[in-house]
């Protein structure tokens, strides 16, 4: 999916949501919002309610707003104006089949899911992508669940270079789906903006925002 130009300034639109639960989903998505932003050029603007607002509003030189309660059986307005969507764990924000097939959601509890939380009329069936973090099976996990190309992920973002030959990733569940480039910020890129390159480690910026909230300055 490459992203049309409709903005003013030649920009594909970024939606970026998550879930209220603590700080964790937020700085996730946080971390993705920025490479897309700072390294692929894209117009990203963060949405969201309770605890993920506070955590978006605390950050410097991005755009927030609160997240409108979606119309039944649709989605927030903001995220159907959108031309993609960054959906960290908030499914109840996929209100259509247009929307999802818009959205990049990002899962960091896959091993934890249940059939009755994948039913068959899950809009998650429907999403552009589905990326994992692969803990405890997750990927192979939530292919049983009938979840068909789950990109697995082994982090958030890359990290720090070294000197010893990296592990090798994880392979995709046997579902046609090729493997990411290895975290979620590159993943998501990548499946938004093919060729571009896949460079632009923020590990700082997130490793800030865990050891000091309100904090992304690189240390």
């Amino acid at each position: 999916m490459t992203l049309p130009a409709p903005t003013a300034d030649g920009r594909g639109r970024v939606a970026v949501v998550a879930t209220p639960f603590g700080f964790g989903p937020a700085s996730k998505a946080y971390s993705i919002g920025q490479v897309l932003a700072r390294h692929h050029g894209l117009d990203v603007a963060y949405y969201g309610t309770d605890s993920a607002l506070d955590f978006f509003t605390a950050q410097p030189g991005i755009h927030v707003r609160p997240l409108d309660d979606p119309y039944p059986g649709q989605g927030p307005p903001a995220l159907r104006s959108a031309d993609a969507v960054v959906n960290v764990l908030a499914p109840e924000l996929i209100g259509t089949g247009e929307l999802a097939a818009r959205t990049y959601y990002v899962d960091s509890l896959g091993f934890m899911w249940g059939a009755a939380d994948v039913p068959p009329d899950s809009p998650l069936h429907q999403v552009r992508a589905y990326l994992a973090q692969d803990l405890f099976g997750s990927a192979a996990h939530l292919a049983r669940l009938g979840l068909r190309g789950v990109i697995p992920e082994t982090g958030i973002t890359p990290r720090p270079r070294r000197s010893r030959p990296p592990r090798p990733r994880p392979r995709a569940p046997a579902s046609g789906r090729r493997t990411a480039p290895g975290c979620w910020c590159s993943s998501v890129a990548w499946e938004i903006r093919p060729g571009t390159p896949r460079g632009g480690s923020i590990w700082r910026w997130w490793d800030a925002c865990w050891r000091r909230y309100g904090t992304t300055r690189s240390r």
